[in-house]
């Protein structure tokens, strides 16, 4: 790979973390929370301080130990 494709490759990635960065930046309102049943409600909060990435750790955790079928976990957070 050339300098040039380096570069342009450094730009990309520095690009999709900032992409990446605004989608942690995004909230669930309060006035939503609210309306959730209480396994969605736990997934919301977790979204909001922790990020989106944890509340999907979160929601597939049991799923990955074996514990949860895919449509299970799909039933339980919607």
């Amino acid at each position: 790979m050339n300098v040039e494709n380096k570069m342009v490759d450094n730009n990309n990635s520095i690009n999709q973390n900032k992409i990446a960065k605004k989608k942690n930046d995004v909230k669930i309102p309060e006035n939503i929370i609210k309306n959730m049943d209480d396994n969605n409600k736990e997934v919301a909060k977790i979204w909001n301080n922790e990020g989106v990435e944890s509340a999907v750790k979160f929601m597939t955790k049991e799923m990955c130990e074996g514990n949860m079928t895919y449509s299970e976990m799909r039933e339980k957070y919607g």
